[in-house]
């Protein structure tokens, strides 16, 4: 316990001056790791956390890189995988995101978190393509028949449910059907319901406002 406090005390006080001091300092931490523990395993985890650890590094060769590190270290944690991915597609690095959605499907599952990135993924695919309305439109239609999908298989998972609003509000933009739109942001109500967590209520209510702001 006395480690873990003080690696979470490493974390909490991450300005040590210099960037590669940093890195030094985490790369350090990791290869003394013992991920048998759990308690260690949980070190390796807080170090993904927002707030400090890897994801306060500027650099994305040496972020990933670590992150990639504590995927080798402790293959069964899913948080590094979900950050990772994440950082990939956020760089637009989407052959390397869709090859780590693969290896994450094989190692780990098609989980929720699968099947948001996956729809993520897909997302910044159509907005990077350099192909016309038409074409973007039919991407678009298919991402949104996997967005289904995932909603049918995880209808109480908050994440999944809002990048499948995401993805009906991508068509939205391009297409302008108010029916189809509307029809997206119905099941998304349904869910709310059954949901009950105020942060998804907002986005839905951010969501039931899109059209006006196109018919204004």
């Amino acid at each position: 316990r006395g480690r873990h406090a003080a690696i979470s005390n490493i974390i909490r006080k991450n300005r040590l001056g210099s960037q590669t001091r940093f890195v030094e300092l985490i790369d350090r931490v990791l290869n003394e790791l013992a991920p048998s523990y759990y308690i260690e395993r949980q070190s390796l985890v807080d170090l993904c956390n927002f707030e400090g650890g890897v994801l306060a590094i500027s650099k994305s060769s040496e972020r990933n890189r670590l992150l990639r590190k504590m995927i080798s270290i402790a293959p069964g944690e899913r948080v590094p995988r979900h950050r990772l991915i994440r950082a990939l597609i956020g760089e637009g690095a989407l052959d390397e995101a869709e090859f780590e959605l693969r290896v994450y499907e094989r190692e780990i599952k098609r989980d929720g978190a699968w099947w948001r990135y996956s729809i993520e993924l897909g997302q910044k695919e159509i907005e990077i393509s350099p192909g016309n309305t038409e074409e973007k439109l039919r991407l678009c239609n298919a991402l949104i028949q996997r967005a289904q999908e995932a909603i049918s298989r995880f209808q109480n998972n908050k994440y999944v449910c809002r990048s499948f609003g995401e993805a009906a509000l991508q068509k939205f933009t391009l297409d302008g059907d108010y029916d189809a739109f509307d029809d997206a942001v119905e099941q998304l109500r349904r869910a709310k319901l059954r949901i009950g967590d105020d942060d998804f209520s907002r986005y839905v209510s951010r969501l039931e406002r899109v059209p006006n702001s196109y018919s204004s």
